[in-house]
């Protein structure tokens, strides 16, 4: 019977302690910085950073007419579409016929590695990306 108290107590602590730690964050109230490399991007750290060890999240904007040339992360990177629709190929060479549109709510997996590219097609667009940095993002050579 004491073992199943302890079980018990367990069950009803967690979801306690779970609550002391929630965080929350208003996406519009970010602070968001234009990216440097791809024109039309900008982004907003929402969780930690990709740019130290953890586990992060950011959201990025990308406006109507963007692309984001192929590239390759050296983790797995899970994106959730927040507005908009994203158009993401992959492929170590821009082709417009292999994008595929991912509406809003859509969640998908970029594994490490996998060479892919990005367009706001037919209107801007934001996701939220999340993973476990360090992240490092490298073009693919042409």
């Amino acid at each position: 019977m004491k073992n199943l108290a302890i079980v018990l107590a367990f069950y009803v602590a967690a979801p306690l302690a779970a609550q002391e730690a929630t965080y929350s964050v208003d996406l519009n109230t970010l602070n968001y910085i234009p990216s440097p490399a791809f024109e039309g991007v900008e982004t907003a750290f929402v969780y930690g950073s990709p740019r130290e060890a953890g586990l992060y999240t950011t959201h990025a904007r990308v406006s109507a007419g963007a692309t984001v040339p192929p590239h390759v992360h050296n983790i797995d990177l899970t994106t959730l579409v927040t507005s908009g629709t994203a158009y993401v190929g992959t492929g170590a060479i821009y082709d417009e016929s292999a994008l595929v549109a991912y509406p809003v709510g859509t969640f998908f997996v970029t594994p490490a590695g996998s060479p892919h590219f990005i367009h706001a097609l037919d209107g801007d667009f934001s996701i939220l990306d999340h993973g476990v940095g360090l992240v490092k993002t490298d073009l693919v050579p042409r």
